[in-house]
């Protein structure tokens, strides 16, 4: 994946390549797996989806560590990929985590609609 993609170029990526709504899906089910009690709406846009979460990880990294990190193992964050973050605060860490997050989605996405 390039390091210089952002949130919102991915996003308008998915959107272009009509795959916006299987990446919210495939959101969705890693983050029910994980039994984190949250769920995107498949219409939602681009950046509220960007915004909403950030706003859960940080949630998720201040209130329920434990809840995070599964999250984390269940969506398949290599660990190397998070431990090469630079120390920041949570807010930052928060926003570098989501675009990981969907980094790794989009791949699976890809991948799924390539085979």
């Amino acid at each position: 994946m390039n390091r210089s993609l952002t949130t919102e170029k991915l996003l308008l990526e998915a959107s272009a390549m009509e795959l916006y709504e299987d990446l919210v899906r495939q959101l969705n089910k890693d983050f029910i797996r994980s039994g984190v009690d949250q769920e995107f709406n498949i219409g939602i846009k681009p950046k509220s989806l960007a915004r909403s979460l950030v706003a859960v990880l940080f949630e998720l990294i201040t209130g329920d560590f434990e809840a995070y990190l599964n999250l984390l193992y269940v969506i398949d964050l290599s660990e190397k990929s998070v431990k090469d973050l630079p120390e920041q605060r949570v807010d930052e860490v928060a926003h570098a985590i989501a675009l990981l997050i969907l980094q790794r989605e989009w791949k699976k996405i890809l991948f799924r609609n390539r085979h």
